[in-house]
């Protein structure tokens, strides 16, 4: 904290007795840090809301990749490599989901599209081993 305050313009003394204080108040420290350091913005947690915007994310994107299984049903139509198609919307559909994560992280959409996109693909590689793995044993 007191570097930090050393970053603002105060000198080390003043810095130290003002960490000082300020540490006292563990919550004020807590959101000080959260908003100088980080640069997060404290917000009131509605749970609530969470819940539901997680539940329209996942029906979203999770929807996404079933989209060609859906039109092969919907118009009685045999696509061919619908793995395939599946697995190409799924991962379009992780990227796409990084990408809007960057607006509340403020980061760059495309690293953060790109970094959920190898996290989701490291977990869908696994899952699909783990999958075949345990096909041959049950």
């Amino acid at each position: 904290m007191g570097l930090l305050l050393i970053k603002k313009g105060f000198n080390r003394n003043d810095a130290k007795k003002i960490s000082f204080l300020i540490s006292k108040n563990k919550n004020y420290q807590a959101d000080t840090m959260l908003h100088d350091e980080l640069g997060l913005a404290y917000e009131n947690i509605n749970p609530g809301k969470n819940v539901l915007s997680i539940f329209i994310a996942f029906l979203i994107f999770g929807m996404l990749p079933l989209i060609i299984f859906i039109i092969g049903t919907v118009f009685n139509i045999t696509i061919k490599n619908s793995f395939f198609w599946a697995s190409i919307l799924s991962g379009i559909s992780i990227f796409l989901l990084g990408g809007f994560k960057s607006k509340i992280t403020n980061k760059n959409w495309f690293k953060s599209g790109m970094i959920t996109f190898l996290i989701g693909g490291i977990a869908a590689v696994a899952a699909y081993f783990v999958g075949n793995i345990l096909s041959k044993i049950i």
